[in-house]
C-alpha cells in the first residue's frame, strides 16, 4: 500500500475549497490506477478534511484515487505532519512493515505510476513477474 499524505485540511490555502497546490498538482498526474492494483498494490490519499469536503474536490477535479480523512495521528507517527509525504508499506500476514517513504522536496516528482510501483518493496519487476505470467512482452 502507498499513502500519499496530502495537505488538505483547514488552514491550507484555499481551504475548504482547494486542496494545497502542490498536492492537487500532484493528484492530477496520479494514472489510472487499474494498472497499480493489477500488481497488488493500492494508491490512497490521506488528508485531516471531512469527507464530504474530500469528495467535491475530487468530483470537480476528475480525481479518482481512494482518499481518506485522517482522524489518528498517523501523519504524525509516520513524519507527514509537517508536510506532504509518501509512504509504502507492505503487509507479511498480520505484520505491517513500512518499507519506503519521501518527503518534503522529493515526492513532487510522483505521479507516474511506474515511480510508485519502484518505490514499493517488490518494485517494477511486478510488471516483470505479471507480464511472464499472462504471456505478454514489452
Amino acid at each position: 500500500m502507498i499513502i500519499y499524505r496530502a495537505f488538505f485540511e483547514a488552514g491550507v490555502f484555499g481551504w475548504p475549497d482547494h486542496a494545497c497546490r502542490g498536492c492537487s498538482m500532484l493528484a492530477d498526474q496520479v494514472g489510472h490506477l487499474a494498472h497499480v492494483n493489477a500488481r497488488d498494490t493500492t494508491l490512497v490519499f490521506v488528508s485531516r478534511a471531512p469527507q464530504p469536503d474530500i469528495e467535491r474536490v475530487k468530483a470537480r477535479m476528475g480525481w479518482a484515487m481512494p482518499w481518506y480523512t485522517l482522524t489518528d495521528g498517523f501523519d504524525t507517527d509516520f513524519g507527514v505532519d509537517e508536510w506532504h509525504g509518501t509512504n509504502a508499506f507492505i503487509r507479511d500476514g498480520d505484520r505491517v512493515f513500512r518499507t519506503y517513504f519521501i518527503n518534503a522536496r522529493g515526492d513532487e516528482a510522483m505521479g507516474s505510476l511506474w515511480s510508485y510501483l519502484d518505490m514499493t518493496a517488490a518494485g517494477s519487476s511486478r510488471w516483470a513477474t505479471r507480464t511472464a505470467k499472462h504471456g505478454r512482452s514489452c
